[in-house]
């Protein structure tokens, strides 16, 4: 049992070395006891010598593999450089050896027992080297058991446990071919520590039973589904050679039918209670992937991976620390689970070991595997570094080949450690997450491409500048002749508004809300017809604009609504209205709302494509497009920001009509 157990955790671990160890250690143990049984049973002295010499084959063997893993467990191994591989050689010739008389010098009876062995010669040394290996081992293991923390420490824990039962429980049984006569009770407990150093292995690391149960029932449901059909053609053939193609054909077939099915048979096993909890929740892992999509900030990214971790595996702690490049050091952007005191001076230097692990891996870090992964002179830092962020699994996220952001997840709240599968599907949280990290950065990008050149674009604007001087220049309106003050004034007025959203462009933080006042919009419409009536001219089309009431008055941000809302929702109307039709504009208070609206003879705007024109870079006519399909996403977006709604209309009968409504006050 105890070797299947080993078995098992050998085909999921990534630390084989020490697993192949301690498998062939179990393997020694299995061999002792499988031939120790067989000798007890035995009737004929013939037999029962030649079980000995079976026996003590592969009892030296024991003591040298499992010093052999206490070594690599203790983290010991370089001290055994020169003498581990002596005392393999040694070991090796007693166990060549063992079945002869300088082993077993014959055999007779004692006690109970009609065929006990007696010591030959060399067997007293055999004993010797025996017991040196174990001291080894517990010397070893006690000094780092007393050194260490953490799941390492329980590892050791469990070993020292089992095996000061067990090999006092196994030597008990020497002390018969000396003459001793104490029966040999204590040999099941060397049963007793490979079963819990196994049992250990699978708690404190990467496998659990749990999983192991669940991929057991996936492969043995398939195995009935699958073979009952063809144990069926085998029995009604009767036939030897039709039989075997049959099951060729069967182990051919069996991969590619077994990939069809797979997710079938999970999901049923899945449903099953004790599998449920653990493991239904990952059927759902697109949907929960998807929540990392459209992010636009480093801080939204960073809040979303920590709901979608939570949401996903309900660990105890999370944290994402993202790259600072003043501090030069990873600072924590959002978390879960962590004290305020705490998460305030949650950070990763760049000096930690932990980076350049991630920088020279790429992989994530499980903190149980640290002893594998760090020299001695960095396990320790490591190890302390992986405590401070309270983290089991550490996922590093790149950006153009950096490391950018690490994302640590702590320990599960009932089971502990994660299994390979949990951590299969963490991989997949790491690659969308760096994914959509990338997005929001290449957004950021962007961001800051606009702002270097509001920065110089808004030079003119300056008091040094070039409009200024051209105000100067010209001195107050009203002096100026009745026919150019009005375009003038129109001028200034775009040129202050192109002036403020080029400030807001440069300090997006310092202008976050609209500039809400109490005004009336009559004078908006008024400026709107004075705008356009030039190019309604050349256009050749009726142009008629309907005041709101110049006495009722809005709070909003006026100079939003004109630019960016009316003006966007008339040049649309003029560029589509062809020459004889009409656009009209009004603007009315309906309750406690105002609502405005745009009126054009343009074509139609079909239904599927009414709700495509209010999105980001989203055009409807394909045959009469604008500049880059903005203008209808920004008139959305400040109506919306306002409070408000917008909606359209369309059909051959009653023209196309844009609404927007605004509340009076907020």
């Amino acid at each position: 049992m105890a070797v299947i157990l080993v078995a098992l955790v050998l085909t999921k671990s990534k630390r084989k070395g020490r697993d192949w160890v301690f498998l062939w250690y179990c393997a020694s143990i299995a061999w002792w006891n499988a031939f120790y049984f067989l000798w007890m049973i035995s009737t004929k002295l013939g037999t029962a010598r030649f079980l000995v010499g079976l026996l003590m084959l592969g009892a030296p063997v024991s003591s040298v593999t499992f010093f052999h893993f206490a070594s690599l467990l203790a983290n010991t191994r370089k001290n055994y450089k020169r003498s581990l591989p002596l005392a393999y050689t040694v070991i090796g010739f007693f166990a060549l050896v063992g079945p002869t008389s300088l082993i077993i010098a014959g055999m007779g009876p004692i006690m109970v027992f009609p065929f006990w062995p007696k010591p030959g010669p060399l067997f007293p040394f055999q004993g010797i080297s025996f017991t040196i290996l174990v001291l080894l081992s517990f010397r070893d293991l006690f000094k780092a058991f007393r050194s260490t923390s953490g799941i390492h420490r329980e590892q050791i824990r469990y070993v020292l446990i089992a095996s000061l039962v067990a090999f006092p429980g196994g030597m008990w049984s020497y002390l018969l071919w000396f003459g001793v006569e104490l029966k040999p009770y204590g040999n099941i407990l060397i049963f007793i520590q490979t079963a819990t150093i196994a049992y250990a292995i699978l708690r404190y690391r990467l496998i659990d039973l749990n999983l192991v149960a669940r991929n057991a029932l996936v492969y043995g449901l398939f195995a009935l589904i699958y073979s009952g059909p063809f144990l069926m053609v085998v029995w009604l053939t009767k036939s030897l050679p039709v039989a075997s193609l049959i099951v060729v054909l069967a182990v051919l077939w069996s991969p590619l039918f077994f990939t069809k099915i797979r997710t079938l048979l999970t999901s049923a096993v899945d449903a099953i209670p004790i599998f449920r909890e653990r493991y239904e929740r990952f059927r759902s892992m697109q949907m929960f992937l998807k929540r990392l999509d459209g992010v636009g900030t480093v801080s939204d990214w960073s809040e979303r991976v920590v709901e979608l971790v939570l949401g996903v595996f309900g660990p105890k702690f999370i944290s994402v620390l993202v790259w600072d490049e003043r501090d030069r050091a990873f600072l924590i952007r959002s978390g879960h689970g962590l004290p305020e005191a705490e998460r305030a001076f949650l950070s990763l230097a760049e000096t930690s070991p932990l980076f350049s692990h991630f920088t020279r891996t790429r992989e994530f870090l499980i903190s149980e595997m640290v002893n594998d992964q760090f020299n001695e002179e960095e396990r320790e830092t490591a190890e302390h570094d992986l405590s401070f962020l309270r983290s089991a699994v550490s996922l590093p996220i790149f950006h153009e080949g950096r490391l950018t952001a690490i994302i640590n997840v702590g320990s599960l709240p009932h089971h502990g450690m994660f299994n390979e599968l949990e951590l299969a599907h963490l991989g997949s949280v790491a690659q969308a997450a760096e994914h959509s990290l990338a997005v929001a950065l290449s957004g950021l990008a962007k961001q800051q491409t606009t702002a270097l050149w509001a920065h110089d674009l808004l030079k003119p604007f300056t008091a040094k500048g070039s409009v200024e001087a051209l105000k100067s220049l010209l001195g107050p309106l009203d002096s100026l002749p009745g026919d150019g003050r009005p375009v003038l004034e129109m001028a200034l007025g775009d040129l202050a508004f192109v002036r403020e959203n080029l400030k807001n462009i440069l300090s997006p933080t310092e202008t976050t809300s609209l500039k809400r006042v109490l005004c009336p919009l009559s004078d908006v419409y008024r400026r709107l017809r004075r705008r356009f009536q030039d190019q309604v001219k050349e256009k050749g089309v009726s142009w008629r604009v309907v005041e709101p009431p110049e006495s009722l008055r809005i709070f909003c941000d006026a100079g939003m609504i004109e630019h960016r809302v009316l003006g966007n929702l008339v040049e649309n109307a003029l560029r589509i209205t062809p020459a004889g039709g009409a656009v009209e504009v009004r603007g009315e208070f309906v309750g406690n709302q105002f609502i405005g609206s745009v009126w054009d003879d343009g074509p139609e705007i079909g239904l599927e494509d009414q709700a495509l024109i209010f999105e980001f870079g989203g055009q409807g006519n394909k045959s009469d497009r604008g500049l880059a399909g903005l203008g209808l996403f920004i008139v959305k977006s400040v109506v919306e920001a306002h409070g408000g709604k917008v909606r359209v209309e369309s059909d051959p009968v009653k023209r196309t009509c844009f609404y927007f409504e605004l509340p009076i006050s907020f």
